[in-house]
């Protein structure tokens, strides 16, 4: 019989570091730290409509429309910095689908802030009557956040969306998601749904 010889310590030191990084890597990626933002102004967007269209702009805004997103194309005054763009189609959003109908859009919310961080992502700082007055079931809730989300990604170069009421991260809108972490891992998974 052969004898199996002792693994060495250094080895054995190396895979525990391995294994260690491994797992904080893992942690760090379910929940980023929170870092501070910087507004990034100049920038002219990659996917806003770019035909010369002289004073107008033409934005991409996604509603919730039953159980799917419907988009209309909204004609603004046009502007050429990311964070004016930014403004201008989330003030088309909180104005609803144009047409009659009901709306899950929450009536009389503010938007206070926008800001474009040097990571990628977009903080939307509305106001607390966007969580107040919602009004909606889990699809309306599923759709109102994506909505936001493909709003803001369709108008200005963006990786990610971060929802802030009042300044502040909240856990939820409506009570069936999330919404204290950025909005991509929850919006671009396909979710069923059935409504009675």
């Amino acid at each position: 019989m052969s004898e199996s010889k002792p693994i060495p310590y250094a080895l054995l030191f190396i895979l525990i570091i391995m294994l260690f990084a491994s797992g904080y890597a893992f942690l760090v990626k379910i929940r980023p730290p929170v870092r501070t933002v910087s507004v990034e102004e100049e920038r002219i967007p990659e996917n806003a409509a770019e035909e010369d269209s002289g004073d107008k702009l033409y934005l991409k805004v996604y509603y919730p429309s039953g159980q799917n997103l419907s988009v209309e194309e909204r004609e603004v005054e046009r502007v050429f910095s990311q964070k004016k763009i930014l403004k201008a189609a989330l003030s088309e959003f909180l104005k609803g689908p144009s047409g009659k109908g009901s709306s899950v859009i929450p009536e009389n919310t503010v938007l206070h802030a926008v800001f474009i961080g040097s990571n990628g992502t977009v903080y939307i700082n509305f106001s607390e009557d966007f969580r107040r007055n919602f009004r909606g079931d889990a699809i309306d809730e599923y759709l109102l956040l994506k909505g936001l989300y493909e709003t803001t990604i369709w108008n200005v170069k963006a990786d990610d969306v971060k929802l802030l009421v009042d300044g502040k991260e909240v856990d939820t809108i409506g009570g069936h998601f999330s919404a204290d972490r950025p909005l991509k891992q929850l919006v671009t998974r396909e979710i069923l749904f059935e409504r009675n």
